[in-house]
């Protein structure tokens, strides 16, 4: 999909740590075309740079009501379903979040980035859950022997 020219502005001026400029031009962006994802994205990041935590959650919801709308077209979409899932973590919607990354594991059981999202979930449940995020983790490391993050956040458990 081409990128309309408020996005290419929006980019530009993010670059540029301009980011109430871009904020502008990746809202004109989403005016233009409300499916737009990466706008959304782009201004949640801008967003977040100046510390608009309210403004980046409001994105980040609206990117997960686009990422279930894609995902009733095709359920099977991994990569959509561990996005979604992603913005339900940093949303602190544990019990969604958890749910999408365990059907990202079943539909792909090799995808690494689903068993650290859900260990993530797992290791800040409490001491009752660190024994599920280790196993977690561990199946990550199974699949990618060198993954930074699972080997990071094991150190963390056992610290």
């Amino acid at each position: 999909m081409e990128q309309n020219e408020n996005y290419i502005k929006g980019c530009k001026e993010l670059d540029c740590k301009n980011y109430k400029t871009a904020i502008g031009y990746f809202s004109k962006a989403i005016e233009e075309n409300p499916s737009d994802k990466d706008s959304l994205i782009k201004r949640a990041d801008a967003y977040l740079e100046i510390e608009e935590y309210d403004k980046w959650g409001d994105d980040l919801f609206l990117q997960s009501k686009l990422y279930t709308k894609e995902l009733k077209k095709d359920r099977k979409d991994y990569v959509v379903l561990y996005k979604r899932g992603e913005i339900y973590r940093f949303l602190n919607r544990d019990k969604q979040a958890t749910a999408d990354y365990e059907r990202v594991i079943k539909l792909k059981p090799d995808y690494v980035a689903a068993y650290i999202g859900l260990g993530y979930i797992k290791m800040h449940q409490g001491k009752e859950e660190l024994n599920q995020a280790l196993n977690i983790f561990t199946q990550a490391i199974s699949i990618h022997p060198n993954n930074s993050q699972a080997l990071f956040n094991i150190a963390n458990i056992y610290y």
